[in-house]
């Protein structure tokens, strides 16, 4: 009842009843203990449940269902003390994974960047133990090879799987996303002319991904024909969509253009972050535009969007350029307070 109502404090004492009449915690409780980590608001809270895993009388290894509770509990908080024991402690458990096993320990795997122990439990489940992936475990490796900046071996598993396992939005967008990180624009909208060939849907992550490759090589003129097309699909541009098309236009040195967007944005209804305002600040700076980064700031203040550690760089490096040092050592001193 407790952990159903997000009372963690109230969980604690039960699980310090439990020891002082010395029961052990059987995995019903471990399993609800996962569960409630998961869905506490507060981060601190929630690692301070996963300590239950540092007990000696918690095995998580016993069966699937309790590893798989813990482990997916501990890759959404990304906690790394116990994705390592997890991970090092599978090999000699009981716990005979099923392809959604394999999913979760590649993930694992990934947000450890562990790139060749995705590989090893990839080839576990097919060669060795001849499992079909499905369309999660695939999307989880090709998820963890992108993000390994391992593009090529990504698309070369889609190629080798695509007949055989479904292949949904979320691989392509996947995928897209590489060719994104690495510049590609090209290849990106061939694999999305491929999506559309198979009749696979898009959505706001597949344009903002698009949008993000055509804008990396200045390509802005076609990444605002993506918008539009976005727009015309029922897909609405969200804040990383258009921090996308800002910062585009910002690396080109088309600060007009970049303000024209973020007026659009927030038009919109979204509201400017901190990320988007250094996107601009650091444009006008890159760019000498020190009239336009004075109207940022005070565009910030007047709408309390609090500056983060990079804004303060940007305008550590802002000052220096307009020569004024006493006004960059007085952001420094600020920051130190």
């Amino acid at each position: 009842g407790a952990a159903k109502q997000l009372d963690y404090k109230e969980t604690l004492r039960i699980i310090a009843e439990f020891d002082r009449r010395k029961l052990p915690l059987d995995s019903y409780v471990v399993s609800t203990m996962m569960q409630l980590s998961r869905k506490l608001p507060d981060a601190r809270d929630a690692y301070k449940v996963l300590s239950i895993l540092d007990r000696p009388d918690v095995h998580i290894f016993e069966d699937e269902v309790v590893f798989n509770t813990v482990v997916d509990a501990c890759i959404y908080r990304r906690d790394y003390k116990h994705l390592s024991r997890a991970i090092d402690g599978y090999p000699s458990s009981k716990v005979r994974a099923s392809v959604r096993t394999y999913g979760l320990l590649i993930k694992c795997c990934a947000i450890l960047r562990r790139t060749q122990g995705c590989w090893n439990f990839w080839d576990e489940m097919v060669d060795r133990r001849g499992i079909i992936p499905n369309d999660v475990t695939l999307g989880c490796m090709i998820d963890a090879l992108v993000e390994a900046q391992r593009v090529e071996d990504a698309v070369a598993l889609f190629r080798d799987w695509k007949t055989k396992v479904t292949c949904d939005t979320i691989i392509y967008s996947t995928l897209i996303k590489g060719f994104a990180s690495i510049g590609d624009a090209d290849r990106a909208m061939a694999l999305f002319q491929d999506m559309r060939t198979d009749g696979v849907e898009s959505n706001h992550i597949v344009f903002t991904a698009l949008i993000n490759a055509h804008a990396k090589n200045g390509l802005m003129k076609r990444a605002e024909q993506l918008m539009e097309e976005m727009d015309k699909e029922g897909c609405k541009p969200n804040a990383i969509t258009y921090s996308t098309i800002i910062r585009g236009h910002c690396v080109r040195g088309d600060l007009s253009s970049a303000l024209q967007v973020f007026e659009q944005m927030v038009d919109c209804g979204f509201r400017a972050d901190a990320v988007i305002f250094n996107t601009l600040l650091d444009g006008c700076v890159q760019h000498r535009n020190f009239d336009l980064a004075d109207e940022l700031l005070l565009k910030m203040k007047n709408t309390k969007v609090a500056p983060s550690n990079f804004t303060l760089s940007i305008l550590v490096k802002m000052w220096s350029k307009r020569g004024d040092l006493d006004k960059a050592f007085e952001v420094v001193r600020s920051a130190l307070k």
